[in-house]
């Protein structure tokens, strides 16, 4: 039996990644290796090396991974489908309100804006300063049963900005409700937007609610040709 003293650099040393110390003894070095605690540097690659234990053997493996990994650069990718916004407002007279529409168009960042009750008619300066401020309005005025100079109530419109590719639809007339459709178009983004009044101070019919599926089922029919049938 024999004996022999070892630093512990040399005891750090003998971890199968390091190379061997000088100082160990060569009987050392083979019981060493016929106990499974000792591998040399020279061993054919796939040889099995000791298992290390102990929680910080462990950590030590964490931290070398954690700063030898590479840092991996992520792009952000543009959006196919831009996102469209929607805003509705019953403004009750927009000549006098056109202002607030304009900010409210600016602050919110809105995109389409559907009007009820504008009480305007077809050649209403409001509706001009719309479009002379780079908007594309789609509006249809309450017709007038007599030619004067009275407040034309009811009206409806839709303003959409110059992002946004906007076209009128053709749609039957309603007795009993006000309304105006438009198709708009943003990148792959499509449908068909209608923006509908029912005056309050009338009599809720039956015929309403015939002439108002009437018209969803022409506007279904008009989006499954237009986009679906088409694409």
């Amino acid at each position: 039996m024999f004996m022999t003293r070892l630093s512990a650099v040399d005891i750090c040393a003998l971890r199968p990644q390091c190379v061997p110390p000088t100082s160990c003894p060569p009987e050392l070095r083979v019981r060493l290796q016929s106990l499974g605690v000792w591998a040399s540097p020279t061993a054919s690659p796939g040889s099995a090396r000791p298992r290390r234990r102990g929680c910080r053997a462990g950590r030590r493996v964490q931290l070398r991974r954690t700063v030898n990994t590479p840092a991996v650069s992520v792009s952000k990718l543009p959006t196919e489908n831009p996102e469209v916004t929607f805003s509705c407002l019953n403004v009750r007279l927009l000549h006098s309100k056109i202002d607030d529409v304009l900010e409210i168009i600016r602050d919110r960042r809105v995109d389409i804006f559907c009007l009820t009750e504008t009480w305007h008619d077809s050649d209403s300066a409001c509706i001009g300063r719309l479009r002379t401020s780079g908007f594309i309005v789609a509006d249809r005025p309450r017709f007038r049963v007599r030619d004067d100079l009275s407040t034309n109530h009811g009206g409806v419109a839709i303003v959409s900005n110059d992002s946004i590719c906007m076209s009128p639809v053709a749609v039957t007339p309603a007795s009993t409700f006000e309304h105006v459709a438009v198709c708009i178009a943003s990148g792959q983004f499509a449908c068909i937007v209608v923006t509908l009044y029912r005056p309050g101070s009338v009599k809720l019919q039956q015929r309403f609610f015939e002439e108002l599926a009437s018209l969803l089922e022409h506007l279904a029919y008009l989006h499954y040709w237009r986009f679906q049938y088409s694409s």
